[in-house]
């Protein structure tokens, strides 16, 4: 990271720490910080797994839509092919959580849900690795996928 980048990182770290929740304009402005070299290391990711899971256990259905739309912008952005594995890692399990822990259906990909994360993947145009390997987790994993929902994310993936 650059030093700017580094005071930005550090400045939206404290907020957290104090357990402040950081906002929209917040949470673009650590996302730029970020990935201002393109690359997701190791400690990146550590801090952007500090953020997302702020006020919230690890894996518990509190990681809100926002915090979850913050990953897919970095995602997004991010040179998949150069960032550190442990990326792939977070980005599939936080995502997955989301979708799966929450208290209208736990265990279950409901329809918002799938139709969200397909709308939301398929905004940037295609399927990149970390996306691939969060629609085969979510299939792995759900209790129980619409019909509807599964013959899509079946159709999603034999074409990828």
């Amino acid at each position: 990271m650059t030093a700017h980048s580094s005071k930005t990182v550090q400045k939206l770290m404290e907020l957290q720490i104090a357990n402040l929740p950081l906002d929209s304009q917040q949470l673009d402005t650590l996302k730029e910080a970020i990935l201002a070299d393109g690359k997701l290391d190791a400690e990146k990711i550590g801090i952007i797994e500090k953020v997302i899971f702020s006020n919230n256990n690890k894996g518990g259905c509190a990681l809100n839509r926002e915090k979850v739309e913050f990953l897919f912008a970095i995602n997004n952005i991010s040179d998949n092919n150069r960032d550190d594995k442990l990326w792939q890692t977070l980005f599939v399990e936080a995502v997955t959580a989301h979708i799966l822990n929450d208290k209208e259906s736990p265990g279950v990909v409901d329809e918002e849900e799938a139709l969200w994360l397909i709308n939301t993947i398929e905004a940037d145009g295609g399927y990149n690795i970390n996306e691939v390997a969060l629609l085969k987790n979510l299939m792995e994993s759900a209790d129980e996928l619409p019909s509807n929902i599964k013959f899509r994310l079946d159709m999603i993936l034999a074409a990828i």
